[in-house]
């Protein structure tokens, strides 16, 4: 951590000390059955995996925000993953707007360069988000990033949720829908030879854990989207209960004291 940081978060004395300690003086090797290398010293980075790691991370970086702020851009920051946005309004110039973007992107690049780190153009994506109607008046967008040019993508993925252009969430829903079936399959293999306390955990921790995930962003979808899911959480409570699908399944879901997704 630079001096800059320090004086920005106001670390100081003891807890300086403590997080030099912590980041100096580390090694690694590498380890094939019982043959084990010998150590390397590293001069840089945390270990993987550690709690610490992406809160230093987010000390470390802060300057691409100051980046974003500087041209103008607002910004979101999770870990490693960042993104950066703005507001299109009817009377902007495209060709303005990307020159934008490319700018706090190239500055970006440049500073990751000069601070041992890589911005990924691989997975660096472009998105409009827009209404069906204001869809169709979009003009062909793109940015170039480096040596590659970044096109407009119809959907994203953003800490495991699917955004569309249009904000229909119906890739999310598919995506959700797809992923619990195929766990509810697998829990049915093996459903006749567990408990029915077992068969909750599994189905709470593989399945109702993902309908839970980012459903505030569902709200207000079509009822036909809704019901997709509906549709899975009443096979979970079958899947559990062990009764059949044609079961009024109301009865099943008090039982479980499951509240349904449709009301």
């Amino acid at each position: 951590m630079n001096v800059l940081n320090t004086h920005i978060y106001g670390i100081c004395n003891d807890a300086l000390n403590w997080i030099q300690s912590y980041l100096s003086n580390r090694t690694e090797c590498v380890a094939v059955g019982s043959c084990t290398s010998t150590d390397k010293h590293l001069n840089f980075g945390v270990p993987q995996g550690s709690v610490l790691g992406p809160r230093k991370y987010c000390l470390y970086s802060k300057p691409i925000g100051e980046i974003c702020r500087r041209h103008n851009l607002l910004y979101h920051c999770y870990a490693d993953d960042t993104q950066v946005y703005m507001i299109i309004r009817p009377s902007d110039s495209w060709d303005n707007l990307a020159t934008k973007i490319e700018g706090c992107l190239a500055d970006i690049s440049l500073w990751m360069s000069s601070n041992m780190l890589k911005l990924n153009q691989d997975k660096t994506e472009l998105i409009v988000f827009s209404s069906k109607h204001q869809a169709k008046k979009t003009p062909d967008f793109h940015i170039t990033v480096g040596d590659s040019v970044v096109n407009v993508v119809h959907s994203v993925r953003n800490l495991g949720v699917y955004l569309d252009s249009s904000l229909t969430m119906d890739k999310q829903v598919n995506a959700v829908s797809r992923a619990c079936y195929y766990q509810i399959r697998n829990i049915g293999y093996i459903r006749q030879f567990i408990t029915i306390d077992t068969c909750k955990t599994l189905v709470n921790s593989l399945i109702t854990s993902r309908l839970d995930y980012g459903n505030a962003l569902l709200y207000g979808i079509p009822k036909l989207l809704t019901a997709r899911l509906q549709g899975v959480q009443n096979s979970a409570a079958h899947l559990i209960t062990r009764t059949r699908k044609r079961e009024h399944t109301t009865p099943v879901l008090k039982y479980l004291h499951w509240l349904p997704l449709v009301y």
